[in-house]
């Protein structure tokens, strides 16, 4: 590490100073990057050799963030997170900003990898301060069990958490403050039904089948007592925790039978309908689309007609449309074709995105004489691949 003259260091400490007072009392954030630049030009080459230079590019990078400018506020991180004199990557500050910048980019890969360091260094503690989104992205995106259960969530109220509807929770969980260690979410009984069922897992027969022993409560009310689950309460319908003791790790259950857990038949047209699971909710959008969802993996259809085309001459249409599909945004990473089919199909597969999490998507259109249904499969989790392709395969066409 390289030291600085006396004076050349008293002198950067003023124009820090005097930018810290223009940042924090008036939020002049160029009036103070002008000034930490100026700061900056009094540090020799190579600057990432001294330690001053960290907290100058770190405070620019924070400035540009406060501003909404997240190229440059991107471009003073990184030179901070090169800085050799100090290990950028122990401050938990430099990793929280460089994680926002990459999340507003849309860069969710590396916005993860440094909220993730920044959690680690700090726990909730560090996004106090900030707006929720960012710690909700990282919550839905890493093992549950990273997070507290002994420090105060950062949400002292939890009063920002998604709206779910209502939760029923034993007794036993919220009048002993005992954490949940079994939790299931049925299909909701009304809008204000979040589906949740949430017990100890001390619970008898006789106890939970006694209906006073049960109550609707907020999810802030059981986020007091277990701040640990507010990840799994954004899991899908259908969806099913269990732990072992109550600061054990929550494990998926997949052999517990839902009540409302079962294979319909839906009528989408007078000719076409399809099977899907009860558990889905369903709604007309108003383009005319039908949505089925369960929180965490969803179908969208649409069914139009082509009268100047045939079956086949449809079938040889998307099939080159798929085939010569631009690669730009979002690249085909599978091609489906089931020819063979009564109901001839062909679609392909492929990654996007939005501001919390990347997921599969399969877009399927199923043909029969001049009717097109196009099946759009949104899903979180590989294994719901073959519940995609499943639900597809099951469109039937009845002449």
């Amino acid at each position: 590490m390289y030291t600085l003259s006396q004076e050349v260091a008293q002198k950067i400490d003023e124009l820090a100073i005097e930018g810290n007072q223009l940042m924090d009392d008036k939020q002049d954030y160029n009036g103070a990057i002008g000034l930490w630049k100026q700061a900056l030009t009094y540090i020799p080459t190579p600057q990432e050799q001294y330690n001053e230079s960290i907290w100058l590019e770190a405070s620019i990078g924070d400035a540009y963030f406060q501003s909404k400018d997240y190229a440059n506020a991107l471009f003073h991180l990184k030179n901070a997170l090169e800085n050799r004199a100090s290990n950028a990557e122990n401050n938990p500050f430099i990793m929280l900003r460089l994680g926002q910048v990459y999340f507003e980019n849309n860069s969710e890969e590396w916005a993860l990898h440094y909220l993730h360091k920044a959690f680690q260094l700090e726990k909730e503690d560090i996004f106090k301060e900030e707006e929720k989104k960012y710690f909700n992205f990282l919550m839905e995106n890493i093992e549950i069990e990273e997070v507290s259960t002994d420090n105060p969530h950062y949400l002292s109220d939890f009063s920002d958490f998604p709206h779910i509807g209502g939760l029923i929770v034993s007794k036993m969980v919220i009048e002993s403050k005992i954490r949940p260690q079994f939790m299931y979410r049925e299909k909701p009984m009304n809008p204000k039904d979040s589906g949740w069922r949430i017990f100890s897992g001390q619970e008898s027969d006789e106890y939970t089948n006694d209906p006073n022993n049960s109550g609707i409560y907020n999810p802030s009310t059981l986020l007091q007592i277990d701040p640990s689950i507010a990840a799994l309460l954004l899991k899908g319908i259908g969806s099913v925790f269990e732990r072992i003791t109550e600061n054990s790790d929550w494990h998926g259950i997949h052999d517990f039978k839902l009540d409302s857990d079962y294979l319909i038949s839906k009528q989408l047209t007078q000719e076409w309908s399809f099977d899907i699971n009860n558990l889905f909710e369903s709604k007309l959008e108003e383009d005319g689309s039908l949505y089925f969802t369960t929180g965490d993996k969803s179908v969208r259809l649409i069914i139009w007609d082509d009268l100047d085309n045939n079956e086949t001459d449809l079938y040889k249409m998307y099939k080159t449309d798929i085939e010569n599909r631009d690669q730009t945004m979002a690249p085909t990473l599978e091609l489906f074709e089931f020819s063979e089919d009564v109901t001839p199909r062909i679609g392909y597969r492929i990654k996007e995105s939005d501001n919390y999490k990347s997921y599969d998507v399969i877009y399927g259109f199923s043909i029969a004489g001049n009717e097109i249904v196009q099946s759009v499969f949104y899903y979180d989790e590989e294994d719901d691949k073959n519940w995609a392709l499943e639900t597809w395969k099951s469109l039937h066409y009845k002449n």
